[in-house]
């Protein structure tokens, strides 16, 4: 709460400032051009004021909502290339308060400076999501890797507390490569393959906890547990 209540400050510390800028380029354009000079370029310079805020202010919101405790790379990115287009208005309002440019040139200096800044913010945002889409994937393999770990510590728990003197190095192993395998996702086959030895491994395990003489099974699965893992791992090196 504590970070989200300081983005926000900061966030709206900076639109105010920018507020005020353009409120007072607004103020001084508006008295320093006479009634009859009030024509169509100056209501474009007022309106693309205002929409150059309003832009600005929509993505300093995406920093205040972000998930992130740190402000997201992409969206920085962003915010200042919203604050040149500012910039760029605000200039060409001044400019044209002294230069009075007819309605063509000046339609069509903000078109070019609206393409000059505002595609590469689109471009930046598609970055964005795809780069957004793929820490979504990876989350969901790393939480899949936490479970399957936590599946093999708990065998591991049960026959340390059932079977003390019995050597399980090996399924300690497994559940820390598990634990810090590759964080991604592999092909569906090779996931549910890993998956499959885990769920072999634990029905193997149980029958270990009531016959300690099927230990040679019980190792047996965990190294085709271990295999499938390395399995998983190839593969997904192999799609980069």
């Amino acid at each position: 709460m504590g970070v989200q209540l300081n983005k926000f400050r900061q966030v709206f510390n900076t639109f105010l400032t920018l507020a005020l800028v353009c409120v007072v380029v607004g103020v001084f354009i508006y008295f320093f051009t006479t009634p009859e000079d009030r024509g169509t370029t100056f209501w474009m310079s007022m309106g693309l004021l205002l929409f150059a805020g309003i832009l600005c202010a929509l993505f300093a919101e995406r920093i205040v909502f972000s998930d992130d405790s740190r402000q997201p790379p992409h969206t920085f990115t962003q915010l200042m290339l919203a604050l040149l287009y500012i910039v760029f208005v605000i200039a060409a309002a001044i400019v044209n308060a002294f230069v009075k440019m007819s309605v063509l040139n000046y339609f069509l200096l903000h078109a070019a400076g609206g393409l000059f800044f505002l595609l590469p913010i689109q471009f930046v945002n598609m970055a964005a999501l795809k780069s957004g889409g793929e820490k979504a994937v990876a989350e969901k393999a790393r939480s899949s890797l936490r479970d399957e770990s936590a599946r093999v510590q708990t065998l591991l728990s049960r026959i340390q507390s059932k079977h003390p003197g019995v050597d399980v190095t090996k399924l300690r192993k497994l559940a820390d490569n598990l634990l810090y395998s590759e964080p991604a996702q592999a092909p569906q086959a090779v996931e549910r393959a890993l998956a499959m030895t885990i769920d072999d491994l634990e029905a193997r395990g149980e029958l270990f906890l009531s016959d300690p003489a099927s230990v040679s099974a019980l190792l047996e699965a965990a190294d085709a547990v271990d295999r499938a893992l390395k399995a998983r791992n190839e593969a997904i090196l192999r799609s980069k």
